[in-house]
């Protein structure tokens, strides 16, 4: 995710990086199948420089994604399951996940 200070892309930066990788423990790879999905939120970057290693905020698992709702349904789901998951006692990022609290739960997969 890059942040764009009041739209000043001189000012650009990476705030965070969303890795989600599928495990391949899903009924078979079908494009309207169910895939399991481990996910990694790192950020914010030193400085804003992509090159240097994000700090970790989270790791977790999304498990019977209905792979027909798209990628982005996925990408809404992992990160209000990492709302849902965060423990601020666990560290001391709570600063960098308030954005989090906008993100609605996931709504069930009959709707």
């Amino acid at each position: 995710m890059e942040i764009i200070p009041r739209g000043d892309e001189s000012r650009k930066f990476v705030a965070g990086t969303l890795d989600i990788e599928n495990d391949g423990t899903g009924d078979g790879g079908t494009h309207r199948g169910i895939g399991h999905y481990d996910y990694t939120l790192r950020g914010p970057v030193q400085d804003g420089d992509a090159s240097i290693p994000n700090d970790f905020w989270e790791k977790g698992r999304l498990e019977n994604f209905e792979r027909k709702r798209g990628w982005w349904a996925c990408v809404r789901d992992v990160l209000a399951k990492a709302k849902t998951d965060y423990d601020p006692q666990e560290d001391d990022i709570s600063a960098n996940v308030q954005g989090l609290a906008q993100i609605p739960a996931p709504k069930d997969s009959d709707s």
